[in-house]
């Protein structure tokens, strides 16, 4: 039996000697193949018996396309994590090490690559965080980021609705019925040749019912609920300040927290930001004079 398939405790000290067992490791393996941001990620799935499962929960996403990313991901009910915190994460050059209780991962950015440990079987719901992990590295690589927002494509243009837990995210899609819903919480945004493109992604409680789509964004509106609907320009520095809180960067290589920020600035420049005060209905929508 080789290394990896006895019992393991993995920690951040021996997690680099643990992943390099990996590939020489001949589990069943399979392939999931997904595009979240116009970005494919391959997933090759070694000793996971829920495959089937997770191509039906995520069938939304699922590709053909020739992947720009590729994860080994290795399910092992012999392995623990043994993790003093939440979680832990350490940065060397273009390598990222992650740990926590469910699993051990290791992404190679110039490489393109990755690797992952889980010490049980990948259950559609367990996903979610891998790929937000995951993409939240690799979207820098192709000027874009992850936000915190509410997405809504209406009349064939992206709205987005940056906000933490609690600002009303939810409460507009559910305002938004008959629109294409990108997500009530995470979303991914890229800069193209001329303007910024909003994408949907599977990073939220709806996720099973989640499609690939994505729109031009046309306006940033901050949510703020109130006993009147009306909207409210918010000045540059304000604006950037705002969006940064909602940008996943925490834990990101120097280099790309500051391609976020870039980004982040030069959005702002192309788009207005709006403060949008609302009541709970979907007479946000309905205003003749919305900016």
């Amino acid at each position: 039996m080789s290394e990896f398939g006895q019992n393991k405790s993995v920690n951040l000290l021996n997690i680099r000697d643990v992943l390099k067992t990996c590939p020489s490791c001949n589990f069943v393996k399979d392939e999931l193949r997904v595009e979240i941001g116009g970005i494919c990620l391959s997933l090759i799935l070694h000793n996971v018996l829920s495959v089937p499962a997770l191509k039906s929960c995520y069938k939304g996403f699922v590709s053909s396309e020739a992947p720009d990313f590729i994860v080994e991901l290795y399910g092992n009910e012999n392995v623990t994590f043994a993790v003093g915190i939440e979680r832990e994460l350490e940065n060397q050059g273009s390598d990222v090490f992650f740990l926590c209780n469910l699993y051990a991962a290791h992404i190679n950015l110039a490489d393109r690559k990755g690797f992952l440990i889980l010490g049980s079987d990948l259950y559609p719901e367990l996903l979610v965080p891998i790929l937000l992990f995951f993409y939240s590295y690799i979207v820098v690589l192709y000027d874009g980021f992850l936000l915190h927002a509410a997405g809504v494509i209406n009349d064939g243009r992206g709205y987005i609705f940056p906000g933490r837990s609690g600002s009303g995210k939810t409460t507009i899609t559910e305002l938004s019925k008959g629109m294409v819903i990108l997500s009530d919480d995470r979303i991914i945004i890229r800069k193209t040749a001329n303007s910024y493109r909003v994408f949907s992604t599977p990073f939220w409680w709806d996720f099973r019912n989640a499609s690939n789509v994505s729109a031009e964004l046309h306006r940033i509106l901050l949510l703020k609920q109130d006993r009147e609907v009306y909207y409210k320009k918010v000045g540059y520095s304000e604006a950037v300040s705002e969006l940064l809180t909602c940008t996943f960067v925490r834990g990101l290589l120097v280099p790309y927290v500051q391609h976020v920020m870039h980004l982040v600035s030069d959005m702002v420049n192309q788009t207005d930001l709006y403060e949008m005060h609302f009541v709970r209905d979907n007479s946000f929508w309905r205003i003749p004079n919305e900016p």
